[in-house]
């Protein structure tokens, strides 16, 4: 088994802490057509932080032959956000709405993408948590606390987001 490297548990910390603002500033008691576009570019450089830290995991696992389920989800989840967050790009989302039709808009596509994601980096975490469960009672390292405090995170954060989505839309319903 790998020591996690401090590096990447401080990009995912990083990544999530800078989805916050991003995702706030959507909401729409303060959305207004500039500060969409500033909410948009924050998710989008968390999720480009989110993947490089994936990238660098999955490299780190890939050489030291260890398994790689873990962070081939948190890899896909990257993505899976990453893409989430261009189709809300409203340059890019305006102008394919009339094209999806039946009540689907680009951002209700990028909704479930983020969704997608969010399902990859739950199963990631799972996994990563059943790596770390067996050592909880052993003095750990400040690389494996700051590891730890990322899953947690993005346990939280992955649970945040599949309430969020469902109340958004569900709001966007009524």
């Amino acid at each position: 088994m790998m020591a996690a490297p401090v590096a990447t548990p401080g990009l995912y910390l990083m990544a999530t802490t800078l989805l916050v603002p991003g995702t706030v500033l959507l909401l729409p008691c303060l959305a207004t057509a500039g500060r969409d576009a500033d909410a948009i570019g924050i998710l989008i450089g968390a999720t480009a932080l989110l993947v490089v830290a994936a990238l660098i995991d999955a490299s780190t696992a890939w050489r030291s032959g260890a398994r790689l389920v873990g962070p081939a989800c948190m890899l896909v989840g990257g993505h899976c956000f990453l893409g989430g967050a261009l189709l809300y790009w409203p340059s890019y989302a305006a102008p394919r709405v009339a094209a999806l039709g039946a009540g689907w808009s680009v951002a209700r596509v990028g909704t479930w993408v983020f969704r997608a994601g969010t399902t990859a980096y739950l199963v990631g975490s799972y996994t990563s948590l059943r790596v770390m469960m067996p050592n909880l009672g052993r003095k750990r390292t400040d690389g494996e606390r700051l590891g730890f405090a990322g899953v947690v995170s993005y346990t939280v954060g992955a649970v945040l987001y599949f309430v969020g989505g469902g109340l958004s839309e569900a709001g966007a319903a009524a």
